[in-house]
């Protein structure tokens, strides 16, 4: 009779008689009960010999006839526990099975020799800002998790703590980094720690709010807090700012803009000047606006460039309009009107509208520019005799007219940019005799849209007017940057 292991329990009969090996009378027969010491677990038989018996009862029956060996296994029991654990869900997994809270204590009976594998599960909401982390383990292992081998009875507690969440917030927006002497980070950012756990932090004193946004003025910047439970802590930043860009739209060189790119509190104004460089004219702001100074409303991020002309001559382009020639002008004529082609000397009768003229020679056999030219006429008729000149100073269109009036009028545009020419005079000469000798008939100033008018009576009728022509002074076409429409 043996037992295996020695130790893990006993054998006897169902009188209570202790069974051990030795002589025996033969043929006969007794019930034999296998009792297990503490910790241990009857497993099983294994015999040999006539009347023997193998197989799981406890309590099986022998016969003696003849020589009879008998093993009993006993399996060692591991009992599995928590303590500190106060939450639902699963606390351990042994062997691949989950068992919660509710399903512990629990002992798992072993043949020795073999293994078992477990896990303590960390950490475990609990909800409420509350959770229970593992902080140890006693018994046969010191591990949250592994894997053991059982050679005798033994015990595997897991042991918890319970955590209270300190989250960390900034307003009006997250983003904000804080520190603590538990970790680091960007809010909304959030620890655990147990009760009685004293946490310091430090807010930065300015943080990102996005691209040319960013929050200054933590209150509070820094402090602590002994952990009773759930907290939350809010650095509240007391100003909001925007990214104001200014830069010179060209070569540094051309100018200089000031201030120079900063930061400025929300709803605040900031006055912004341009300076030309030397031999260079502020020409207005990449917004549209001519104002200089001029004050920028810190509603969000902003950006604001000076654009800057070089002093000299303008170039204004032909009378045009929709075309890359920046001056559009109009005309307005009363009377029989005709339209000429001078390469072949026809005649054309135009209705009241829009026309569009192609020049090709002007009227003194010399090539003009080649351009497209638009033309109003404002009552039906014939338009004879028509030529345009494009110089940097000077343009005219000319044509023959009945008695009555000729109005023209248009708007006066830089040719690189379109920026409106203010304050320029523009002069309108005729001549009464086929063009030989010209006269002033009259002048006006573009208005600040760069905008002129003028209207020219014609007491002659077709031996009248036969050039019209509109001469853009300022210093005979030089921009000076005490020109009128300078915004220095």
């Amino acid at each position: 009779m043996v037992v295996n292991p020695a130790g893990a329990g006993a054998v006897n009969t169902t009188s209570g008689y202790s069974v051990k090996s030795g002589w025996y009378t033969p043929n006969i027969g007794g019930q034999l009960i296998a009792i297990p010491a503490p910790g241990w677990s009857f497993a099983k038989w294994v015999g040999s010999g006539s009347g023997s018996y193998t197989g799981t009862l406890q309590m099986p029956t022998i016969y003696l006839n003849g020589p009879v060996n008998e093993t009993v296994y006993f399996d060692a029991g591991i009992t599995v526990s928590v303590s500190g654990l106060n939450a639902p869900g699963t606390a351990v997994i042994i062997d691949g099975l989950n068992y919660s809270l509710y399903q512990l204590p629990r002992t798992f009976y072993l043949s020795p020799g073999s293994t078992m594998d477990f896990t303590f599960i960390s950490p475990i909401a609990a909800g409420g800002g509350t959770r229970f982390v593992w902080t140890s383990t006693a018994g046969i292992s010191d591990e949250r998790s592994g894997s053991v081998t059982v050679s005798s009875p033994g015990s595997l507690t897991g042991k918890y703590e319970i955590q209270y969440s300190v989250t960390f917030q900034s307003y009006p927006a997250n983003g904000s980094f804080v520190y603590t002497n538990f970790g680091s980070g960007l809010t909304p950012f959030t620890i655990w720690e147990p009760s009685g756990s004293v946490v310091t932090y430090l807010f930065n004193s300015s943080f990102s709010g996005g691209h040319g946004i960013r929050y200054i003025g933590p209150d509070p910047l820094n402090g602590s807090l002994t952990v009773t439970g759930q907290s939350t802590i809010t650095a509240n930043y007391s100003t909001t700012q925007y990214y104001l860009t200014t830069y010179v739209n060209g070569s540094t060189s051309d100018g200089s803009v000031s201030p120079s790119s900063g930061w400025y509190d929300a709803g605040s104004s900031v006055i912004v000047r341009a300076t030309g460089g030397t031999g260079h004219c502020f020409w207005g702001w990449t917004t549209g606006s001519m104002d200089n100074p001029t004050t920028v409303i810190m509603s969000g991020p902003e950006s604001l460039g000076a654009n800057f002309l070089t002093e000299g001559e303008l170039w204004y382009g032909a009378l045009d309009y929709g075309s890359s020639y920046p001056v559009h002008s109009t005309a307005s004529l009363s009377g029989p009107v005709t339209v000429q082609d001078i390469q072949s000397g026809g005649s054309t009768w135009l209705p009241p509208g829009w026309y569009y003229i192609t020049y090709g020679m002007d009227s003194l056999g010399e090539r003009a520019y080649s351009a497209t030219t638009s033309l109003y006429v404002s009552s039906g008729g014939n338009v004879t005799d028509m030529a345009i000149y494009n110089t940097p100073t000077r343009l005219s269109a000319g044509f023959t007219v009945g008695v009555g009036t000729y109005t023209i009028s248009g708007y006066l545009r830089t040719a690189d940019n379109g920026m409106a020419l203010g304050g320029q005079t523009v002069n309108v000469t005729f001549s009464t005799d086929g063009g030989q000798s010209w006269h002033i008939a009259g002048s006006v100033t573009t208005n600040s849209a760069g905008y002129y008018s003028y209207t020219v009576n014609d007491p002659y009728g077709s031996e009248g007017i036969t050039n019209s022509n509109a001469s853009f002074s300022g210093n005979n076409g030089y921009l000076g940057c005490s020109s009128p429409m300078v915004g220095n």
